[in-house]
């Protein structure tokens, strides 16, 4: 399954190139113009990740990412300042994503399909999204601030790229957030039934009290709906919710008498209980692929859809 967060930047401001940035007004003009070459590869990378393009030029497109970040960040040191309270605001903003394309982003990369799924693996992908929230609502404040400082109002960007990001940060932050979530509940299944002939009752039940610990913590969650009136996503996680629900509380009681029986020997309707386990496996193992083929299959459809939908 390829994990990867997605490096989303946010645009202010129709903005030309300034051929001058003596004033506060061209000196921002500057900062934008440079931000929006990197905006525009990072939606070169975007595009092909969900196009599903093949692994070399997916890697291509992040190191192309990586060259003009350095570019962007080379530009705005080597000009002399307006303001040099913005300079270093765009300066940790640009380092902060080249950060994350040079290092956390380039190992899920090289994790990609790897199976199965670490839980290093899911607190990398949360440590990347928070960090790229921090990021853009620290940018997002800088320019603001810097606006109020010089008493000029800054404009949305309304160009056709700006609102295919714009669009494209809403999207992705909806499924990193779903994705996140099925993430965690399929690695406290797959630690629940594997090697689960061999588990002892005491393991066994240790592992199904961190299934619904997990379910749990997912229904704490409130803003998990449809994203615009898709409900895919959300309907296969509730699949996955549900299923873990089951198994949990109608399927593993019959595993759970095999294994008290064979630590007391007791032999009582072994042939019953035999073919209730066994049922229960095969339950299991069909309810379980079907949802992560579903998942599998139905992610890259979904952001390919509302990619180009837009």
């Amino acid at each position: 399954m390829r994990s990867t967060i997605f490096l989303l930047l946010i645009m202010f401001g129709q903005l030309l190139a300034a051929q001058k940035v003596d004033t506060a007004q061209s000196y921002l003009k500057f900062i934008d113009s440079t931000h929006e070459q990197v905006v525009g590869q990072t939606w070169n990378y975007m595009e092909a990740y969900t196009a599903r393009k093949n692994d070399r030029a997916i890697k291509g497109q992040r190191k192309r990412l990586e060259n003009v970040l350095k570019s962007a960040i080379r530009k705005v040191e080597k000009i002399e300042a307006y303001d040099e309270q913005l300079k270093m605001a765009v300066i940790k903003y640009l380092n902060g994503n080249l950060s994350i394309v040079k290092n956390e982003f380039l190992q899920l990369i090289q994790l990609e399909d790897q199976e199965p799924l670490s839980m290093s693996e899911i607190e990398l992908l949360q440590h990347i999204r928070k960090s790229i929230l921090q990021l853009r609502t620290d940018y997002d404040l800088a320019i603001l601030n810097y606006g109020n400082k010089y008493d000029f109002k800054i404009l949305k960007n309304n160009s056709t790229l700006a609102r295919q990001m714009s669009h494209t940060i809403e999207l992705y932050d909806y499924f990193h957030t779903i994705q996140i979530q099925f993430l965690k509940l399929q690695r406290a299944d797959r630690i629940l039934w594997t090697d689960i002939n061999e588990k002892s009752i005491v393991s066994l039940k240790k592992d199904a009290a961190i299934v619904m610990t997990n379910l749990q913590e997912l229904e704490t969650i409130t803003n998990l709906n449809s994203f615009n009136e898709d409900s895919t996503l959300i309907d296969i996680l509730n699949d996955m919710s549900n299923y873990l629900k089951t198994a949990v509380s109608e399927k593993l009681p019959a595993i759970y008498v095999i294994k008290e029986d064979q630590l007391t020997g007791n032999r009582d309707q072994i042939t019953r209980k035999t073919e209730r386990y066994n049922q229960s496996l095969k339950w299991s193992n069909k309810n379980r692929k079907h949802i992560y083929e579903l998942w599998n299959s139905s992610y890259p459809k979904f952001l390919q859809k509302h990619i180009q939908s837009y």
